[in-house]
């Protein structure tokens, strides 16, 4: 038999403990966590009469360390899950301020080409006029003189 890939269709346990864990059985000693520092002998035990009540103490100390456990890392998601949302939120926001400084860019760009080609064709007839006035300037040198020779024969 295999099992389903997704849980929602796992077959359900139809009695199980309740999901608060304040109306689980608590435990009065603890003990410690590694096996090499655990009791021994009967004598340390908590005064049990057979082996059934020894285990269903050690089942229940079991689930409340397991419940204590899934409790800390529940609040953790949350935390997580928190700092998760400010994150995408921060993300959205510089997203769009992203796009109103490339829509401002590129504004900027285009009005700066529109200058840059501006000047060009600026200084291009500046230098027609410069031309112009040069070979104008050429022109009337030359009939100065000739007005000059003329009039000075």
């Amino acid at each position: 038999m295999s099992w389903p890939r997704d849980s929602n269709s796992w077959p359900r346990v139809t009695k199980s403990w309740p999901r608060d864990t304040k109306s689980w059985p608590r435990v009065t000693k603890s003990w410690p966590r590694d096996n090499k520092s655990w009791p021994r002998d009967n004598k340390s035990w908590p005064r049990l009469t057979n082996s059934w009540p020894r285990h269903n103490y050690l089942v229940a100390t079991s689930i409340n360390d397991l419940c204590a456990k899934r409790d800390e890392l529940h609040k953790q998601i949350l935390q997580e899950e928190e700092e998760k949302q400010k994150l995408q939120n921060d993300i959205r926001i510089l997203t769009e301020r992203l796009a109103k400084v490339n829509e401002s860019l590129s504004k900027k760009m285009a009005s700066r080409n529109e200058f840059d080609k501006t000047i060009a064709e600026t200084e291009s007839a500046y230098m027609k006029v410069l031309e112009s006035s040069q070979t104008l300037l050429n022109v009337l040198k030359r009939e100065t003189k000739s007005l000059q020779e003329r009039a000075s024969n």
